[in-house]
């Protein structure tokens, strides 16, 4: 997931929906929803309508190498 933000990431936000994001992955709007509340309580990123703004990059990073 936190590679997948990365990539997508465009002056360190992601203007897409959830949906679209849990499209590309495979997976649930819900699931992806639940992700998101989580990196959003450990202040990866700030949460925003079809908007993801990337805070932490270097922790998303880290995250990313790990498989997360």
């Amino acid at each position: 997931m936190a590679w997948l933000l990365l990539r997508e990431a465009r002056n360190r936000a992601v203007s897409c929906s959830q949906g679209t994001l849990a499209a590309m992955l495979g997976m649930r709007r819900q699931t992806m929803n639940r992700i998101i509340k989580d990196f959003e309580r450990q202040g990866l990123l700030r949460v925003s309508y079809c908007r993801l703004e990337l805070v932490a990059v270097d922790r998303l990073q880290c995250r990313a190498q790990d498989g997360g």
